[in-house]
């Protein structure tokens, strides 16, 4: 098997989170591309041990692991407990990244004095409830929202889903073709809902949103509360 579609297997985090340790193992194999024979014979360890370990008849001690991690690169977080990359290399989480954008955005425009910025902003943080229409001035500010992070949420998805896949060439190619079937990641961000929800309004001059801003919002495996 191949680096690239070895790497394609392990998505976007580097691991599937149901896998032990057994099924990483055989993943770093197959990573690497080398047989279990010269994985053993670089370590110097036995055929019959690295072929248990595979097999999930055997378990590593420390030092074999810290072995494993200096002689081929590996990550022991991801080796041992499944967390991150193979390789360590940064994660990037995509959605946090975007809610973060917007917010820096949304607090730049109001900074300016952008007085449809600083009443969103209130909307928000639950001073205030949040607006039933969507009126030319806040329509405006959408848009300016949208065009300045539109980017972010596709980006960073393809940059994690990539990141371990070590050949240049084909990680590029991989890209583009995803980047070609996903216009634009999902978001459960309410600031993002609202700003795809302005996009298929039917008229910027008085159409009924519903937006839940207040209270806690799901997002990237946590609770996000807005103060």
């Amino acid at each position: 098997m191949s680096d690239s579609s070895a790497a394609d297997r392990l998505g976007a985090s580097g691991v599937d989170p149901q896998d032990g340790f057994c099924a990483r193992f055989g993943q770093l194999l197959a990573a690497l591309n080398i047989s279990q024979n010269e994985f053993a014979r670089q370590l110097g360890s036995t055929s019959a041990f690295i072929s248990n370990l595979a097999r999930g008849k055997s378990r590593p001690g420390l030092d074999f692991l810290a072995k494993i991690s200096t002689t081929f690169g590996v990550s022991l977080d991801w080796l041992v407990l499944g967390k991150g990359t193979l390789r360590g290399d940064p994660f990037i989480d995509p959605e946090w990244l975007h809610t973060a954008a917007l917010r820096v955005e949304l607090a730049m425009l109001m900074a300016a004095g952008n007085p449809e910025a600083k009443a969103l902003v209130s909307e928000l943080l639950g001073e205030r409830p949040p607006a039933l229409t969507v009126t030319p001035a806040r329509q405006a500010l959408l848009d300016m929202l949208a065009a300045a992070t539109s980017r972010d949420p596709l980006v960073t998805s393809l940059y994690n889903r990539y990141l371990s896949q070590r050949d240049p060439v084909e990680r590029a190619r991989a890209a583009l073709r995803a980047a070609m079937q996903q216009l634009q990641a999902n978001s459960s961000d309410p600031l993002a809902a609202l700003i795809n929800q302005s996009k298929q309004a039917p008229d910027a001059g008085g159409s009924v949103v519903q937006t839940a801003f207040g209270g806690s919002n799901k997002f990237a495996g946590g609770d996000f509360h807005e103060h």
